[in-house]
Parts: structure tokens; sequence; C-alpha cells
């Protein structure tokens, strides 16, 4: 069985459009896409749902309050979220992919820019 990390930003998360001084709203279940790709692959593979609002590539966001660097955040989900010997993460975040490829228990990332 292989995990497959869904690591992004609010599109990831499931947040909804973002009305001025107003709460972030998450969608239900089933909602985002990383749960329809779920409900797609069925039980062969386990879907990880790790989206943040705000999150970006390589920057925190001071608005947001920091911690959102995707590339600086992802050694340290990947070593929670390492169930099984192999996982693939997949970062969408704004402009950039970023690939983490994990074959027993050890790393491999790949940044492109989109």
């Amino acid at each position: 069985m292989s995990a497959i990390l869904c690591y992004g930003d609010s599109n990831t998360h499931g947040t909804m459009p973002i009305l001025p001084g107003q709460p972030l709203v998450r969608y239900e279940r089933g909602i985002p896409w990383p749960d329809k790709m779920s409900n797609i692959l069925g039980t062969e593979h386990i879907v990880i749902s790790e989206g943040l609002p705000g999150r970006t590539t390589v920057h925190d966001d001071p608005i947001g309050g920091g911690m959102r660097s995707g590339i600086d955040l992802l050694p340290a989900i990947l070593l929670a979220d390492l169930m099984t010997d192999e996982l693939v993460a997949v970062d969408v975040v704004k402009d950039t992919a970023i690939v983490a490829i994990v074959e027993e228990k050890k790393a491999t990332f790949i940044v492109t820019q989109a």
C-alpha cells in the first residue's frame, strides 16, 4: 500500500473563498480535491491531506503569522507521515511544484517552476 501526501495551500486545505472580516471556513469532507482523489483511488492508497492556508513555496507569510514556507516545513511533515515505505508528496503552491519521493525512508526532493 502506498501513501500520497497532498501538501499545499488553501486549495489543498479546502478553504472556502475568504470574505473580508470573516474567519476561515473549510468545505465539508468529500469536497476538497484530496478527498475526491482518495475516493477515486479507493483503498489501495492512503491519501493524506496536508493543506495550510497561506502556505507558499519558499517564503514565510508575514501577514499570516509566518511558518508558511513549504520547503522548510516539508521535511517535518514527511517524518510525521511516513506510515509506509513508499510515499509521494506533491505540493502545488502558487507557481511552483515540489515533489518529494520517499523510498526506504529516504526523501528525494524535486522543485520545478510551473
